[in-house]
């Protein structure tokens, strides 16, 4: 579980500090909330969120070994 705590939180400050994604905004919280489930649980899921406020999506991958990965494409 501290794998996936620290690996959601690096990728949120990402998006916050190097994207300068407001961490309050509805898409950030989406995905907070993705990574919230996946931390408690350890359950892998794949899927899309759109960031409609910037014209893009962000395509996630929680895996079953606890790795995160985010992309976000045009």
């Amino acid at each position: 579980m501290e794998g996936r705590l620290h690996q959601a939180i690096v990728v949120l400050k990402k998006l916050r500090d190097d994207l300068g994604l407001p961490y309050e905004s509805e898409e950030v919280q989406n995905v907070k909330q993705r990574f919230d489930e996946f931390i408690r649980t350890g359950e892998p899921w794949e899927g899309n969120i759109p960031f409609s406020a910037w014209d893009r999506v962000a395509h996630i991958r929680l895996t079953r070994k606890g790795k995160i990965e985010l992309t976000l494409r045009a």
